[in-house]
């Protein structure tokens, strides 16, 4: 290979490319046991899969929480509204550091309720292990439903 190094070319598949192929595998199991702790409305299991610094922009053009501290405070204040909360993933695809997934949201008040239900695409950066950057998105035409 060229420069005298065994490892693959630039555009080869992931099963070309052993690192890539286990990186891009545990960026997804990741993402997995986040949107699962979500679903448990677990805010130390949510934050247990993000870096230190981790920025967080909960929608399109709004506030970006930063770092684990401030992250896992607006969780714990956020979650005290509901009695459940409901990630469903429908699609997930890594690519090497980057995951991208689209998932429904389903907020049930106190009430027993069903308050919101959207659905968003989720981008995460996973450059080392723990999600170092998340922004959540609404999908274009996507049912979204927010009652009170």
């Amino acid at each position: 290979m060229a420069g005298g190094t065994n490892k693959p070319p630039a555009g080869v598949a992931p099963r070309q490319n052993p690192l890539l192929a286990d990186t891009e595998r545990a960026n997804e199991a990741l993402v997995r046991g986040f949107c699962a702790a979500w679903s448990a409305m677990d805010p130390d299991g949510i934050v247990s899969h993000l870096e230190d610094d981790c920025a967080y922009q909960i929608y399109e053009g709004g506030p970006v929480k930063r770092g684990k501290a401030e992250i896992h405070a607006t969780l714990v204040d956020f979650m005290k509204r509901w009695r459940s909360i409901e990630f469903r993933v429908f699609r997930l695809a890594a690519l090497g550091s980057f995951v991208l997934h689209e998932r429904c949201e389903i907020y049930t008040g106190r009430d027993g309720h069903p308050d919101w239900e959207f659905n968003v695409t989720g981008l995460l950066w996973i450059p080392k292990g723990r999600i170092r950057r998340w922004r959540d998105d609404s999908l274009p035409g996507a049912r979204q439903i927010f009652s009170t």
